[in-house]
């Protein structure tokens, strides 16, 4: 069992050393994320319309373009890609919140998950995960709608991580 062991480490060195590109595929990735006890608010004034999350901080990144200012994530190099969400947020009473991904600006629906907040509102946690294909310059970003016009999202702790596979 130890000779298996130590072959499977032997085969995965070689691999990685004969060819770069899965070296490279291996090293895609970025983090964008938030950490406000306080919060940050993001309002949302109409029922169904995104509105995109705006208080990102830039984490560990490397072949990829992570932008606080724009609040998003740009791919580099075409490719497979896992992206993971989860948000720590507290949502205005009596809706639904839908946090989506966003992809070049359009609602990717697989990529979504959905929270209802009754009467008295708590603080909800939300999170999802997926696999995408995405090209070089191709942006991600985090939105989240609700079911009633003039509502709030309260956003405490956000991660976006965007990790390319193949």
């Amino acid at each position: 069992l130890a000779s298996l062991a130590l072959l499977g480490v032997v085969v995965l060195l070689a691999l990685q050393t004969s060819n770069s590109s899965n070296v490279d595929n291996l090293s895609t990735y970025a983090h964008i994320y938030e950490d406000t006890p306080a919060g940050t608010v993001i309002t949302l004034t109409t029922n169904g319309t995104f509105y995109q999350w705006v208080s990102s901080t830039v984490g560990e990144y490397r072949n990829m373009t992570p932008s606080a200012a724009s609040d998003n994530v740009t791919a580099l190099t075409s490719g497979i890609y896992y992206i993971e969400s989860d948000v720590s947020w507290l949502g205005g009473a009596s809706a639904n919140y839908h946090w989506t991904l966003f992809h070049n600006g359009a609602e990717m629906a697989s990529m979504e998950c959905e929270t209802a907040v009754g009467a008295t509102p708590l603080t909800q946690n939300a999170g999802w995960s997926g696999i995408m294909a995405a090209s070089a310059g191709d942006t991600l970003d985090l939105r989240v709608t609700a079911s009633v016009d003039t509502k709030t999202a309260t956003v405490y702790h956000v991660h976006f991580t965007v990790l390319r596979v193949f």
